[in-house]
């Protein structure tokens, strides 16, 4: 009987740390008003949940990259970047030039910089402040990295 009681405790235990460590799914416009806020990490099971749903979707492949880019997951981060390029998302570009940079790829970087700013310029926009710096810094970063030998 007190093995089946200690059975019990260690199932409801272990039940209680499984639902707690699942992330919470919100409803889209509570994980827009988190991403807005800054709470990537939030946001993001919601985004991936409704990509399930809409894989193309432009809007929700932008959102769940930027949350995966600000989580530093800057791999996984390309895919849905990309794929808010390809449905003409404007920001998708800047953040994919951002996760390009964070990898040290910055020739790539650079172009997505570039993208997206021939992006705002068709649409007429400002763009984000600092972008030509993050540029300058990107060829920095790429004459620099020329220079480096493999050992």
């Amino acid at each position: 009987m007190r093995q089946l009681i200690y059975t019990i405790i260690a199932c409801i235990v272990a039940f209680s740390s499984y639902t707690s460590a699942q992330a919470e799914i919100y409803s889209l416009d509570e994980a827009r008003e988190l991403y807005k806020a800054g709470q990537y990490e939030k946001a993001a099971p919601t985004f991936k949940a409704e990509l399930k749903k809409k894989p193309k979707h432009g809007s929700y492949n932008h959102w769940y990259g930027v949350c995966l880019y600000y989580m530093q997951q800057y791999e996984d981060a390309i895919k849905y970047l990309k794929q808010g390029v390809e449905r003409k998302v404007t920001l998708s570009n800047y953040y994919l030039g951002e996760v390009y940079f964070a990898l040290y790829r910055f020739e790539e970087a650079i172009e997505a910089y570039n993208a997206y700013l021939t992006f705002i310029k068709k649409d007429k926009k400002e763009p984000i402040e600092g972008v030509d710096t993050r540029i300058a810094m990107a060829k920095m970063g790429q004459k620099m990295m020329r220079g480096v030998e493999c050992v």
